[in-house]
């Protein structure tokens, strides 16, 4: 009981004060009830250190990225309950991060119901299955989320797990901004497809799969280039792997091998050198992408460090070079406090993106963040 009134108290808080929230810990539900409530709030303190060069800072006058005190992107406020086989979620999340406006958003909405243990089938807004093998760089805001990694955000679905093999039918999140084009349209008719698998093995982990879809791209500008209903495709194929070494150190690490990504809805800080490219009025050129990660987490009680690598290789026949960049960063979770109801932590973190050269060779700058997120969970 006093959890319940607890929990209907900070609700009604934080509705009233739109006060963002993350969702890093979730409780299980009360059993009498089967319904609970959780908020985390956090904090983002990040500071740029990079020295940009006079010709860095005229070509991209926003590459900064302080954050002073900003909520952070995966704040959130939700519930959740679970009824025998059936189980419901709902999540809001909320952001202000680098100093953009308040925003309020869905994260979470969906149902989920167990015919067996081998049989289950989701509907709604939740998580791909790649999502799990993603990592929360210093530079975030989704920016800096998983570089190397298939990160789409959440997604509308009906899925269906049999047993360790799952079929997905997706809303895809299109890119637009085609180099090229001052006034394209990008239209998907038909669900982005995921098929693949997730097997623990002991205290390890493996999967595999595809994702696929088509789309449209129309030139509302130039009817000359020929492009009205341009059937285009994009895929990834994907593999990826969590390795327990001992019982407080693990690894963990994915790698993609991609089609048009940003047209599959995969976020990346690099969206001009992977989206597709306007060949001068012969249709396009598709952009393959190769990318990966690995990172490393020990469990040394109250303090887990981290630290992990990224890269993304980006190739288009009407380029003589690849767009190449990788990130690396260390850190770690410190628990502040561990309570019943709730716990905080912090996350101190040095993160570095290295853009390498561009793909007319030209080397490009090297960004440095320094900083940390604060975390209070309910």
């Amino acid at each position: 009981m006093k959890k319940l009134l607890l929990s209907i108290i900070i609700s009604m808080v934080a509705i009233a004060f739109a006060i963002p929230a993350s969702a890093m810990i979730y409780f299980e539900p009360t059993p009498d009830l089967g319904i609970d409530f959780y908020a985390s709030i956090g904090l983002a303190t990040e500071y740029d250190i990079t020295n940009y060069s006079d010709y860095q800072k005229n070509a991209a006058p926003t590459l900064k990225d302080t954050s002073v005190l900003d909520f952070y992107h995966s704040s959130v406020f939700g519930m959740s309950a679970k009824s025998g086989k059936l189980y419901v979620k709902w999540e809001v999340g909320f952001e202000n991060y680098e100093d953009y406006a308040l925003s309020i958003y869905s994260r979470h909405l969906y149902g989920a119901y167990a015919f067996s243990d081998d049989l289950k089938l989701t509907i709604g807004q939740t998580f791909n299955p790649s999502f799990w093998y993603t990592y929360s760089s210093a530079r975030s805001g989704y920016a800096g989320m998983g570089h190397g990694a298939m990160f789409d955000q959440r997604t509308p679905q009906i899925r269906l797990d049999i047993g360790p093999a799952y079929l997905i039918a997706e809303k895809t999140w299109t890119r637009s901004g085609i180099p090229g084009l001052d006034n394209e349209s990008t239209e998907v008719k038909l669900p982005k497809l995921y098929v693949g698998f997730d097997k623990k093995i002991a205290k390890h982990a493996v999967g595999a799969g595809i994702t696929y879809n088509t789309y449209n791209v129309t030139d509302k500008t130039t009817a000359s280039m020929n492009l009205d209903e341009k059937s285009l495709a994009a895929w990834a194929t994907f593999v990826h792997g969590l390795v327990q070494v001992t019982d407080d150190i693990s690894l963990k690490s994915q790698v993609y091998y991609a089609q048009n990504a940003p047209q599959l809805g995969i976020s990346s800080i690099e969206e001009e050198a992977d989206a597709l490219v306007n060949s001068a009025g012969n249709g396009f050129d598709n952009t393959k992408t190769i990318a990966g990660f690995l990172s490393a987490q020990a469990d040394m009680g109250k303090v887990k460090p981290f630290a992990g690598w990224g890269y993304a290789s980006h190739d288009n026949s009407q380029y003589d070079k690849k767009d190449s960049s990788m990130e690396y960063y260390v850190g770690a979770v410190i628990d502040v406090w561990e309570h019943k109801y709730s716990n905080a932590t912090v996350v101190p973190e040095i993160h570095v993106w290295d853009r390498l050269k561009d793909r007319n060779g030209n080397e490009e700058e090297t960004l440095m963040t320094v900083g940390a997120r604060w975390y209070v969970s309910f």
